[in-house]
């Protein structure tokens, strides 16, 4: 198989995520060109008119992405975070798996849903999470004379925390330039995903204390320093996350 080009999706449940991946597939690719969908077990995805896009149902487990019915046969990879678990979760599972894989994260797109993030506070917080981590985030499920809020909203990440990621909006249900998404160098906060840095031959390495007691296999190491270089991955000695986000399924259908 050709290099994999492989794109992340992220948004809770309802923001528009299933019918913007197929906006992109179709307003950007040839008929021709066939993609793999990877979607949570707890989801569904009907496919029936669309014969050249396959969707491949996965399950996660700590540093993996299992796949019980068959692995994708494309080399472009759309994958679907779960609509109603952590983001976090999902892409540290994703990003181990890159990383022993080899594979490149092409782009990070997250679907914003306007509605409830101006409505609740967690799901505001959830998304602090996403957009941290990504390099496009199509604002959806708008509501009328919410602008001032909205452009508000933008501005927190353009201007107060100087983020570089592109902030776009959806028009009528529907992405209007897919190419967004797709062209242009990464534009992320995070470089969890970036050309690894860490992905170094540890083979021959010993890792030890100033007692120069064995600290652990060289893998366990290599995983901790890359988490420690991503504020979102840190955990406390207790297993919680440094920065947890909140749980927002209270907020959901």
């Amino acid at each position: 198989m050709d290099e994999l080009d492989l794109f992340l999706f992220l948004g809770i449940e309802g923001s528009g995520r299933k019918t913007s991946v197929l906006d992109i597939i179709e307003g950007y690719y040839s008929k021709e060109k066939k993609v793999s969908i990877l979607l949570h077990e707890s989801e569904s995805f009907k496919m029936d008119e669309h014969d050249r896009i396959e969707v491949i149902l996965y399950r996660m487990s700590p540093g993996k992405i299992l796949f019980p019915n068959g692995i994708p046969s494309n080399n472009l990879i759309f994958i679907l975070g779960p609509g109603r678990g952590s983001c976090i979760e999902f892409l540290e599972n994703v990003r181990d798996w890159t990383v022993s894989k080899k594979i490149k994260v092409s782009k990070i797109i997250t679907m914003a849903h306007m509605e409830k993030i101006l409505a609740h506070n967690k799901v505001a917080r959830w998304y602090d999470a996403a957009i941290h981590f990504s390099d496009i985030i199509f604002l959806n499920n708008r509501e009328p004379k919410k602008d001032k809020e909205i452009r508000k909203f933008i501005e927190r990440y353009t201007q107060d925390l100087s983020m570089p990621c592109l902030f776009e909006f959806v028009k009528k249900d529907r992405i209007k330039n897919p190419a967004l998404a797709i062209e242009g160098s990464p534009r992320r906060t995070s470089q969890a995903f970036d050309e690894q840095e860490f992905d170094m031959d540890l083979s021959d390495v010993i890792i030890t204390d100033e007692n120069d007691e064995n600290l652990g296999d060289d893998e366990a190491f290599l995983s901790e320093f890359q988490n420690a270089a991503e504020p979102y991955f840190e955990k406390l000695p207790n297993g919680r996350r440094i920065k947890e986000i909140p749980d927002i399924t209270e907020f959901l259908s």
